[in-house]
């Protein structure tokens, strides 16, 4: 059965999204935790009286569009929009699919969906929304301890996504291997590395930077639009530019959105086999994700009338260093940026004594040893010479994850 995916031109979108269709869509502009993840842009878009997900910007052929309290808008129109910010190399923009098939009835379609204008269908399957803390508190135990089920399956993005400046490259296919638990499946995402604003996703959770986030996988809804067209619901994905910057003219088949469509999408979103479960790793898996729930606080603290954000910068003013003990993923790197959000990180997975302690090098003109500060520690006095008056904190980001003689250089410093 032949099947092709795309998206859609301005004019197709404009025909398709009647105002009945935009509000069973939840909105033009809605997406997924795993899309925000990948950076999608919500900069420029509005909640729209909403809380579970932002609306975001998205790719037609010929323009970018979104919706701005309820209507919708056309951020750059055909003849301005790859001579704005929102250019051809924006990577950012969410990506709607559109699947082209023969006949649908001849895909394994479930139906979920048949009052609303068009009918909703299910088909294939897509990381799409964040675990909640307890699953993610135990595959994050299953993976350390070598014991997470893996389903040969995995999920392309592009490499650079999130990063600074990743714009300039064109896509570099990155996996995303998928897990199996308890008949569920998940990827594992690090949170955009290069963003300079924290992110907030449907279940709340406010992400910091390089915090690693379970994602689990979920069929795809799509809207019916004729017997050869599904639409999907929401902006899957997003982290694929059309072209380098300013080189686009319309010729969107030769563009690498086309390309990441019937060349990585097309084929992922079609289900893996699960693992069968006997009735002792069905038990096993109920009985970790109990024991997680009833792990206790050791010290039983509460914070029913001080906030934990109050207590570290309590700490910090009185000189009194802090260890943050914690799963990925829990908000560690965000409750430290609310004391400073200019802190100062030093990530110690891939430290060397020299980075964290500086080194010695020896100065022909005097024949002496002259001491050289780490770079952390000059930018860090810096910023106290020229704010004395503010908190300045330094962060050592996974320090588990360290070596030991690492993990020692930071305990003393």
């Amino acid at each position: 059965m032949k099947q092709e995916m795309t998206i859609f031109s301005l004019e197709e979108f404009n025909e398709f999204a009647t105002p009945e269709v935009v509000e069973q869509m939840g909105g033009v502009g809605r997406t997924n935790d795993f899309a925000i993840l990948l950076d999608i842009d919500t900069s420029e878009a509005y909640r729209d009286g909403r809380t579970d997900y932002p609306a975001v910007i998205s790719w037609t052929k010929t323009a970018i569009v979104t919706q701005y309290y309820g209507e919708v808008a056309i951020v750059s129109d055909p003849e301005s929009i790859w001579k704005t910010k929102m250019d051809s190399c924006h990577k950012s923009t969410g990506i709607r699919p559109i699947l082209k098939v023969d006949n649908i009835s001849n895909l394994p379609l479930k139906e979920v969906n048949s009052s609303s204008p068009l009918s909703e269908v299910e088909y294939g399957e897509y990381p799409q929304a964040v675990a909640d803390d307890n699953i993610s508190k135990v595959l994050e135990q299953e993976l350390l301890a070598g014991t997470l089920r893996k389903t040969g399956k995995s999920y392309t993005i592009d490499a650079t996504c999130g990063t600074w400046n990743s714009s300039k490259n064109s896509f570099q296919p990155k996996e995303l291997e998928e897990y199996e638990f308890n008949g569920k499946k998940y990827v594992r995402l690090r949170a955009r590395d290069a963003s300079f604003e924290q992110c907030r996703l449907s279940n709340g959770k406010v992400v910091g930077e390089n915090d690693e986030i379970w994602i689990e996988v979920k069929p795809i809804v799509w809207l019916v639009k004729d017997n050869e067209t599904l639409v999907c619901k929401t902006c899957l994905t997003t982290g694929v530019r059309m072209c380098e910057k300013l080189k686009y003219k319309g010729n969107y088949d030769e563009s690498e959105v086309a390309m990441f469509l019937n060349t990585y999408l097309i084929k992922e979103i079609v289900p893996s086999k699960t693992h069968e479960m006997s009735e002792e790793e069905i038990l096993e898996c109920q009985t970790k994700l109990e024991q997680s729930k009833n792990q206790k606080n050791p010290y039983e603290l509460t914070f029913e009338k001080v906030s934990e954000e109050q207590i570290l910068k309590d700490a910090i003013e009185a000189g009194v260093p802090v260890f943050l003990h914690g799963p990925s993923s829990e908000g560690k790197s965000a409750r430290v940026k609310a004391v400073d959000p200019d802190l100062t990180i030093v990530y110690l997975r891939n430290a060397s004594p020299e980075s964290l302690n500086g080194k010695s090098v020896f100065d022909s003109a005097t024949n002496e040893m002259i001491d050289v500060k780490p770079s952390w520690l000059v930018k860090l006095e810096k910023k106290c010479k020229e704010e004395p008056d503010k908190i300045h904190v330094v962060f050592f980001d996974e320090i588990s994850n360290a070596l030991p003689s690492i993990q020692g250089i930071a305990f003393n410093i």
